[in-house]
C-alpha cells in the first residue's frame, strides 16, 4: 500500500518507473506548507478552465481553456508536461471564500470538550447509510469505475484491524471522517487528521478526480471523532480544498499518483477541542519501522468507527512510501504514525494494492 509526505529523498531513488503493490502515500513537509497558501477551492468548472489554461501556457498554446484540437496534439506528446514544473505547488478550490487560520506543524491534544447532544442527526446517519469508500483512479485502474462497486484487495491475508472503542481521547479525536459527493454524484467516504484548529490533512483524490481531466467534490460534511452513531465533536462544513499542483496537472492517472495529498478547510475551529497531530519528516534510517494506519473503513460493521492497522515500513520513493498495513475503502487520507508516536504523522494513507510491486 501507499502514502505521501516526505521532505528528504533517497539517495539513488527514483520517484518514476514502477507499479504500486503496496499501499501508502506521503507527500512532503514541504509540499504541505505550498499545499496551503492564502487562497483556496474554487467552483468546478472554474477549477478544470484554470487546470487547462495552466497547461496551455507552459505549452505555448492559445489560453482557451478548452481541450480544443491542439491541446489534446500536444497532449499526445511522449514528453513529460511542463505544466509539472512545479509540481509541489499547489491548487486551491474556493468553497466560500472566507478567509482561515494558519497550519500548525507541531501536536496539540485540545481542551477534549465535547458538543452537549452528540448522537447522530437522523438526516445526516440517512446520507452516511447510502456512503461508500471512495479509491483514487490509479488504484481502480480507470475513472470510467464506479468506487462504489469496486473491489479492492487491501486486506491481506487474515485481517488484523483493531477497533478503536473511545474516539473522545487523543488522537483518535483529531481523526475525522469525510463525506462528500463524488464526480458520479453518489456520496463517498475518506479520512483524514486536523492539523490545525481548522485544517485537515487527507489525500487529493478525496477532494479531485485527479488530472487535467478531473473536477473537484462537493458538499463537505466533517465528522471529528465520529463513533457508529454518535458525533462527539459535532460536524464542519469546508469553505476551501488544496490539493498538489501535481495532482490537477497531470496528463495520466500514473503520473498524478505520486502527488495524491491534500487538505481541507474548515467554517468551524473544532481543533479547538479535538486538537490536532504533528508533522514531521521521514528518515532513511526508519526504513523498517513499524507502521500504523488509523481510520474509518467502509468493510466493517457497524459502521463509523475507527480501525487501527499495523505493519512496517517496507519500501521508501521521494514522495511515497510502502507498507502491508491492512485497509479497505474509507481509509483513504487516514494518518500514518510510526511506532508508539501517534501525536505525530509521517505519511498520508493514499491506496492499496494495484500494479506491480515498486
Amino acid at each position: 500500500m501507499s502514502f505521501s509526505l516526505r521532505l528528504r529523498p533517497v539517495a539513488g531513488q527514483s520517484t518514476r518507473g514502477g507499479g504500486l503493490g503496496m499501499r501508502f502515500a506521503l507527500v512532503l513537509v514541504l509540499t504541505l506548507v505550498a499545499l496551503l497558501p492564502a487562497g483556496g477551492v474554487m467552483a468546478e468548472g472554474d477549477a478544470r478552465e484554470r487546470a487547462i489554461r495552466a497547461l496551455q501556457r507552459e505549452l505555448g498554446l492559445p489560453e482557451t481553456g478548452r481541450l480544443d484540437a491542439a491541446t489534446q496534439a500536444a497532449l499526445s506528446d511522449p514528453q513529460p508536461p511542463a505544466a509539472l514544473a512545479e509540481p509541489e505547488g499547489s491548487v486551491s478550490f474556493d468553497l466560500d471564500g472566507a478567509e482561515a487560520g494558519p497550519v500548525e506543524l507541531l501536536p496539540a491534544p485540545g481542551s477534549g470538550q465535547t458538543i452537549a447532544e452528540p448522537t447522530m442527526a437522523p438526516d445526516l446517519a440517512a446520507v452516511l447509510s447510502e456512503a461508500s469508500g471512495i479509491y483514487a483512479p490509479y488504484e481502480m485502474g480507470g475513472r470510467s469505475v464506479r468506487p462504489e462497486t469496486w473491489v479492492p484487495f487491501s486486506v491481506i491475508g487474515e485481517d488484523e484491524r483493531v477497533a478503536v472503542n473511545d474516539t473522545t481521547t487523543f488522537p483518535e479525536r483529531a481523526i475525522v471522517q469525510i463525506l462528500f459527493q463524488n464526480a458520479f454524484g453518489s456520496t463517498s467516504l475518506c479520512s483524514g487528521t486536523m492539523i490545525a484548529a481548522d485544517t485537515v490533512l487527507t489525500a487529493a483524490h478525496c477532494i479531485h478526480s485527479g488530472t487535467v481531466f478531473g473536477r473537484p467534490y462537493s458538499a463537505y460534511r466533517v465528522l471529528p471523532g465520529r463513533n457508529r452513531a454518535a458525533t462527539p465533536f459535532g460536524e464542519c462544513g469546508v469553505r476551501r480544498a488544496h490539493v498538489l499542483q501535481g495532482w490537477t496537472a497531470a496528463t495520466s492517472d500514473e503520473e498524478a499518483r505520486l502527488f495524491d495529498l491534500g487538505a481541507l478547510k474548515l467554517d468551524c475551529n473544532v481543533g479547538e477541542a479535538t486538537g490536532w497531530a504533528g508533522v514531521r519528516v521521514l528518515e532513511e534510517t526508519e526504513l523498517g519501522a513499524v507502521t500504523v494506519v488509523q481510520g474509518y473503513a467502509a468493510d466493517k460493521a457497524p459502521p463509523g468507527r475507527q480501525w487501527v492497522s499495523t505493519d512496517s515500513l517496507r519500501i521508501l520513493w521521494d514522495l511515497k512510501g510502502f507498507y502491508l498495513n491492512d485497509t479497505y475503502g474509507g481509509t483513504s487520507g487516514s494518518p500514518v504514525f510510526l511506532d508508539g508516536d501517534r501525536a505525530v504523522l509521517v505519511g498520508v494513507h493514499t491506496n492499496g494494492l494495484h500494479g506491480e510491486d515498486p
